[in-house]
């Protein structure tokens, strides 16, 4: 593994100080959403199920997790294809390639329609903690942050930008947490599942 570079690490915390997970302010900065969806995990052991939570706008998708159980909120992922996200660098929507390259260094995986950086690339715990640069025709038109979840016992262990989480060890994920969303979704086509 190689380190990250700054710029790299930086973009991959955007979503910590541009969106956080405080739903009021979340609202107040982009505005009320055009549609929020709701996904229910119930628990074996009963008592009040975990919420993904999916804040949609036209150009802007928010993914929270809510833990009722230690009243925590974890952001889960932020895809945008306009730049409502600051990033802190160089690197926005219309750039080519070649400037996200320089900027950010190598990347953990690239072809011809994405780039993406990891946490992973830097420290093996946090493997899953990634933002996918999506491309086309060689320009940026669109970020997909993604942050895991990791099982610890029973209780959700959260990785990235969960501020009510103790510290502790970090847990490595059984698997990936890769967004089955596109960061070029069309304006104003609604995501399957949200109401």
């Amino acid at each position: 593994m190689f380190e990250l570079m700054v710029a790299a690490k930086l973009l991959l915390m955007a979503p910590d100080s541009g969106v956080g997970v405080d739903r009021a302010k979340i609202e107040a900065r982009f505005g009320r959403p055009d549609s929020v969806g709701t996904d229910f995990r119930p628990h074996a052991a009963g008592g009040p199920p975990d919420r993904v939570v999916t804040l949609s706008w036209p150009q802007l998708l928010i993914r929270m997790y809510v833990h009722p159980a230690t009243n925590s909120v974890s952001l889960l992922g932020v895809t945008t294809t306009s730049d409502v996200v600051k990033t802190g660098s160089a690197v926005h929507i219309g750039v080519d390639r070649g400037t996200v390259l320089r900027e950010l260094g190598g990347p953990a995986f690239e072809d011809e329609n994405q780039i993406v950086y990891s946490m992973e690339q830097d420290d093996p715990d946090l493997a899953g903690q990634t933002v996918r640069i999506a491309l086309r025709d060689d320009r940026v038109v669109g970020f997909d942050w993604t942050y895991p979840i990791v099982k610890k016992g029973s209780v959700p262990y959260f990785i990235g930008v969960d501020r009510r989480r103790a510290s502790g060890t970090r847990a490595r994920p059984g698997r990936r947490n890769r967004s089955a969303r596109s960061a070029c979704r069309p304006a104003g086509r609604a995501e399957p599942g949200s109401r």
